[in-house]
């Protein structure tokens, strides 16, 4: 497995991508038009929770998936094989009241009264990392048509040069000191949406 971390949601469907709009803000839920689907009942949130119980649990083995907030207040990515099992997952996490857990880290964009979501528990597995840069594109087009500035994430800091160069993400804290039981303390970054570059456009295949 490969992790790039970090419910009452969406009727998932499975259509083609449409060309992302950098302008296209919408504050209600935006219909699907990409090739990754969005979880919509339990019986698809517990094959995600088994999925992300195999891929953490040697990475992060302190981490807690089963109880989990923000599950709730989430729209829950994922994609199915060949053989119909999922693939991948990753959760876009909406503000709701709820401290995300990289809350001490912003302040700055808090007082200035951004609407940040959260995008974690991403995993993909690693016979199909192709999937990378569609789930980028649907990220982007979702959270931009809800009304998002920024998305938090945690990650590994070896994934950060990746994100600098393709949505110039800005670093809040390289070594945050969470490791949820593995080997290596999480860097918490914020990409800002609003100021997103065309080496993202270029790579998704998409114009600004």
């Amino acid at each position: 497995m490969r992790s790039h971390q970090s419910a009452d949601v969406l009727p998932a469907n499975r259509t083609h991508m449409t060309p992302v709009n950098q302008s296209t803000r919408r504050k209600s839920p935006p219909p699907q038009t990409w090739d990754v689907s969005i979880a919509a009942d339990n019986t698809t949130m517990n094959e995600i929770r088994k999925f992300r119980r195999e891929g953490y649990k040697d990475i992060y083995p302190t981490m807690d998936l089963d109880n989990d907030y923000f599950d709730r207040s989430s729209l829950v990515f994922y994609t199915r094989g060949e053989n119909h099992s999922i693939n991948s997952t990753g959760r876009l996490s909406i503000d709701s009241g709820q401290p995300f857990p990289q809350e001490i880290y912003l302040s700055e964009y808090r007082s200035k009264g951004w609407s940040l979501m959260e995008w974690g528990r991403f995993i993909i597995d690693e016979s199909r990392t192709s999937l990378l840069k569609r789930y980028y594109q649907a990220l982007y087009s979702v959270a931009m048509q809800l009304g998002g500035d920024a998305i938090v994430m945690s990650m590994q800091p070896r994934h950060i040069r990746f994100h600098q160069n393709r949505m110039g993400i800005r670093i809040l804290e390289r070594d945050t000191g969470e490791t949820y039981g593995g080997k290596v303390s999480l860097a918490c970054v914020v990409w800002e949406l609003k100021h997103t570059q065309k080496p993202f456009f270029d790579w998704i295949g998409a114009t600004k």
